[in-house]
């Protein structure tokens, strides 16, 4: 029997979080909480989660710093983290935080919108890891792998925000400010782009049976 996966949901609203805790508990997740910034970092420091549920708007560190210190730690520097928010989006955070993180889930959230995409993202992780062990028994260089598996996920947490962000400002609007979402969005096909033909170079390498 495989064991229940561990997930870290963290955020500043008690209510909020028990409910969404009690939720993933009842579907078979191994539940830790965290209240700010500073709870999270001694949890993970206690136990490595197997996926982090993060709040954005959180005082008095924001989910963002928060983030910034989980991959500044080389103990949790690769566990997979969803951003959780009720705010809008911004194309700004796309590309300086994308690359980062692991998904982004917009509050409030349906049941069943949580637990799917908890479950389609371990479902695609798992399938990457096993690439990734595949090539490694084959002896593909240790960097090659580990670069392989970050422009993966970050090409796909870049994809779930773009596309946030496309129904987000998909509204007819004042031309000064569609001019400006156009191009920030460029930015982020650029940065997208960029990642995708890495993972084209890599991708031959990590899959080959030879």
């Amino acid at each position: 029997m495989s064991r229940a996966r561990s997930v870290l949901f963290v955020d500043d609203y008690e209510m909020l979080r028990q409910i969404y805790v009690e939720i993933l508990s009842t579907a078979g997740y191994r539940m830790m909480e965290a209240a700010d910034c500073q709870e999270c970092m001694a949890e993970v420091s206690r136990e490595t989660p197997d996926l982090i549920l993060l709040d954005i708007m959180m005082k008095p560190v924001d989910g963002w710093e928060t983030l910034r210190q989980i991959r500044s730690n080389p103990g949790t520097r690769e566990v997979p983290v969803i951003m959780v928010s009720g705010k809008a989006i911004l194309p700004s955070e796309v590309t300086a935080y994308g690359p980062l993180i692991d998904g982004f889930m917009r509050k409030p959230l349906l049941n069943a919108v949580l637990l799917s995409t908890i479950r389609d993202f371990f479902t695609w992780f798992d399938d990457l890891n096993d690439r990734c062990r595949k090539a490694r028994f084959r002896g593909v260089d240790e960097d090659l792998v580990t670069a392989y598996a970050s422009l993966c996920r970050q090409e796909r947490s870049i994809g779930i925000m773009y596309n946030l962000i496309r129904r987000e400002y998909d509204t007819p609007g004042d031309q000064m400010t569609s001019d400006i979402i156009g191009e920030a969005m460029e930015k982020i096909e650029e940065l997208a782009h960029g990642i995708s033909e890495r993972i084209s170079e890599y991708e031959p390498l990590i899959t080959s049976p030879a």
